[in-house]
Order: C-alpha cells, then sequence, then structure tokens
C-alpha cells in the first residue's frame, strides 16, 4: 500500500460541540468528512480504521452493528469508505496494532489522525506521522489537513509534533 490513513474517530471527525447522534451517543460532522474526503482526493490515499469505532465495523457491512452501520453510511455521504481496520491486543495499544499493519501490508506513507497519544511514542515512525487533532476545539481542521496532504504526498516536514519534541532536546530526526 503506498499511502494509508490510520483513522480514529471520536476527537477527529466530530468534537465536543458536535450535534450529529447516533443512538444517542455523539455521532460525526459532516464537515469533518468533508475534510477527511479532502485528504484522501489530494493523495489517494485508503483508509484503515484505528479507532475503538473498529469493534463495531466489518469489511462485510452484513456484520457491522449500529454504529458500523452509521460510521459507513456517513463517510459513503462524501464517497468514502474504509478499506480494513487495525487490531490491537490492548485498548491502549494502539500504536502496536498500527504497527503491526504498517509491517503486515508494506504500507509505504502514512499519516495517523488521532486525538489522543496513545502507545505512539513508542514507535518513532509512528509518532513521527501522527497528526494530533483535538475534541475539546471540535476534531480535524484545514490546517491539519494541508498537513497531512503534505506528509501523505511525500514532503519531509514536521509536524507539531516533531517541534515539541525537539524543544526537548529528544527527538533525532531534526537538527537541534
Amino acid at each position: 500500500m503506498d499511502k494509508v490513513i490510520f483513522l480514529d474517530v471520536d476527537g477527529v471527525l466530530n468534537g465536543k460541540k458536535t450535534k450529529a447522534r447516533c443512538q444517542g451517543y455523539i455521532g460525526i460532522d459532516s464537515k469533518k468528512v468533508k475534510l477527511l474526503a479532502k485528504l484522501v482526493n489530494e493523495t489517494g490515499a485508503t483508509i484503515i480504521l484505528s479507532s475503538s469505532w473498529k469493534h463495531y465495523w466489518d469489511k462485510n457491512p452484513e456484520y457491522c452493528d449500529k454504529f458500523g452501520t452509521y460510521l459507513n453510511k456517513k463517510l459513503l455521504q462524501e464517497n468514502l469508505t474504509i478499506f480494513d481496520k487495525t487490531y490491537d491486543r490492548k485498548k491502549w495499544c494502539r500504536g502496536e496494532g498500527i504497527k503491526k499493519y504498517i509491517e503486515e501490508h508494506n504500507v509505504k506513507n502514512f499519516v495517523v489522525l488521532d486525538d489522543e497519544v496513545f502507545d505512539f511514542e513508542e514507535y518513532e515512525s509512528i509518532y513521527r506521522n501522527w497528526i494530533q487533532t483535538d475534541y475539546y476545539t471540535g476534531g480535524i481542521n484545514e490546517e491539519q489537513i494541508e498537513l497531512a496532504i503534505r506528509k501523505l504526498n511525500g514532503e519531509d516536514i514536521c509536524s507539531h509534533n516533531d517541534i515539541n519534541l525537539a524543544s526537548t532536546n529528544t527527538h533525532i530526526g531534526l537538527e537541534l
């Protein structure tokens, strides 16, 4: 796989002020799905679900529950589909699942869209390609999408994560 987006849902495709609901729970903001569509359209990247929503989603729509079906319908509004999902051994080992997926599928270039760090710091390439969104400010924004486009299209650029690490003199990927 040439380009992959490892996608979290809560805190990326929605935020604290999202009005959409699914079965009484916070739903998915259509404006955030449009931003994701821009990312996919400008990079040709494949969406891999790394979110806890993966427990409700399956490649075969017949096996999706109401949340997985809702997710599929929201993405289809922008002609987006999820190709696959990661598998983690433990709840807080999302980076481990991403690393395993990258290795098993020979992923060349990727970004991780997520509002939480999980165990990403344990894996240099994952941490470097993590674009941190924020649930409290509304999820993914245009600036983060532009950064993801540049990263997926091969620009060797620093994300805010790299800059924060550089300020502590711990990141080996930057000249300090």
